[in-house]
């Protein structure tokens, strides 16, 4: 729920008819991800990237591990 929240504010900003100057932000995405999220969070994170791009997964565990990693 907060990635989801994060990824629309961060799309309300970008589109926003705002005079603010406009960034451009890089989100990493999930994709064949084979590592736990502890270590994809940290690798993401230590890569530059401003966020990650992902479903919310549909398993309690898999939920209570990211959230952790957050």
């Amino acid at each position: 729920m907060r990635i989801l929240l994060i990824l629309t504010i961060s799309f309300c900003s970008l589109t926003s008819f705002s005079q603010e100057k406009k960034q451009l932000q890089f989100f990493q995405t999930d994709w064949g991800r084979t590592i736990s999220w502890d270590a994809f969070c940290e690798k993401t994170k230590a890569s530059g990237y401003d966020g990650l791009e992902t479903w919310f997964p549909s398993d309690k565990k898999s939920q209570l591990e990211l959230k952790a990693a957050l």
